[in-house]
């Protein structure tokens, strides 16, 4: 499939440096741009299962797969397009020792929610001034993906007494020592994991960047 770009596209495709940073608003082909670059690195010998091409959702990491399928064939298919979550999660997986991972199960949001509720129900019962586990789920996430303690952000971000920010800390330990019971992860800790044990670990963190020559990442933003 042939596939046609406009000058600022071409230039972004086409730049020879090693980093490079494209800022372009909504409907502009960001995404186009990307898929016309990891095609041209292709083409200009680089390995494609060397070629990690990254987003923020799951729709759009399946729209590159297979719109870079249809512009180049066979030789695509080996390149680790997916997101964020994806690309950790096959790291890991394929090196579990590093991360200090043995069977693991990947927790969805629904999941969630309901260890939630069950270490809530456990610990305060019905009560009403706590607020529910969707909410508590929202608060934990906030803080961990802003790298506070959770205490600070609540105390900060939320207008919660403090006695009820000491219970909601209590839940959240429970939650987490359920989680580390029963080897769950939820999104958050694969993310978390992942960069801890590259920023602690230089010689991991050396052999995965070996792994890979070209890294491209979409929505960068979303981050």
């Amino acid at each position: 499939m042939k596939m046609d770009f406009n000058a600022e596209q071409k230039a972004a495709i086409e730049h020879g440096a090693q980093h490079l940073l494209v800022l372009a608003g909504a409907g502009t082909g960001k995404t186009r741009t990307i898929i016309g670059r990891a095609l041209r690195l292709i083409t200009d010998g680089v390995e494609p299962h060397r070629l990690v091409v990254v987003t923020f959702t799951r729709r759009a990491a399946n729209e590159i797969r297979s719109r870079l399928r249809r512009a180049s064939g066979g030789a695509s298919q080996q390149v680790l397009a997916g997101t964020f979550h994806h690309l950790c999660l096959r790291i890991m997986n394929a090196r579990r020792r590093w991360f200090g991972l043995t069977d693991v199960t990947v927790m969805d949001r629904d999941d969630q929610l309901q260890l939630m509720k069950l270490v809530r129900g456990e610990l305060v019962g019905k009560n009403a001034a706590i607020p529910k586990a969707a909410s508590l789920i929202n608060y934990y996430s906030y803080a961990r993906n802003t790298n506070q303690p959770a205490k600070d952000y609540l105390e900060r971000f939320t207008d919660l007494e403090a006695s009820t920010v000491e219970t909601l800390l209590k839940i959240f330990q429970a939650y987490k020592e359920r989680k580390r019971a029963n080897a769950y992860l939820d999104y958050d800790d694969i993310l978390h994991r992942f960069a801890k044990v590259l920023h602690d670990d230089p010689e991991i963190r050396s052999k995965v960047c070996r792994q890979y020559d070209h890294v491209l990442v979409d929505e960068m933003q979303d981050t």
